[in-house]
């Protein structure tokens, strides 16, 4: 919802430079963000070339010090605002001040209904932290406990290792040297005797 708020409250501030672009371009240096409250705040103040030009500097300093604007001076403002203005045709400052005007209201709104999306997270956010974060300690050590358990079965559970287990269970149960029956005979007890009585006779 936060997403589509801020796709939404993008779009009406590019409609709204569009506008400004048609009569009033010198009102576009004062800021960036067009949607922002204070910038709309300053258009109601003037909305036209002709109404910037009988402010007053009172007003101006009046309107930057509850805003809080660092970037902006009051002398500045004027400056800017009062500049020559455009030479339009006649009904171009009526057509452009009335869209305005309209899209002002809906830039309002979607800045409000964003706050609300963003404290709603902030909400969210501070849910999924733990309660007992203040006692890092015993979390911390209850943890370590845990990852070394899962680490030591982990270990156990390697795949080389089982692998190697399986090797081990189903190969035949291997025999001692003196247990191993004597190759190439049946194995009864008077060949195995003959076999080794001719063994030291083979290596003279």
């Amino acid at each position: 919802m936060a997403d589509d708020l801020q796709q939404e409250r993008t779009r009406l501030a590019s409609r709204m430079r569009e506008q400004l672009w048609r009569y009033y371009p010198q009102m576009l240096e004062l800021a960036d963000d067009l949607a922002a409250d204070w910038f709309l705040d300053l258009w109601n103040q003037a909305p036209t070339p002709a109404k910037a030009v009988r402010l007053r500097a009172t007003t101006i300093e009046r309107f930057v010090k509850a805003h809080r604007l660092r970037r902006w001076q009051a002398p500045e403002v004027l400056r800017i605002l009062k500049q020559k203005p455009l030479s339009v045709a006649p009904g171009v400052v009526e057509a452009a001040t009335a869209h305005i005007r309209t899209l002002s209201v809906r830039i309002r709104l979607v800045n409000q209904q964003l706050k609300t999306a963003h404290r709603k997270l902030d909400e969210l956010c501070a849910q999924l932290i733990p309660s007992d974060e203040d006692e890092p300690g015993q979390r911390y050590e209850q943890r370590d406990v845990g990852d070394s358990a899962i680490h030591a079965r982990a270990r156990k559970d390697h795949p080389r290792r089982a692998a190697r287990r399986g090797l081990a269970a189903s190969a035949p149960a291997r025999l001692s040297r003196f247990a191993q029956p004597v190759r190439g005979g049946p194995g009864d007890p008077p060949q195995r005797q003959n076999l080794h009585r001719r063994a030291p006779l083979c290596l003279q």
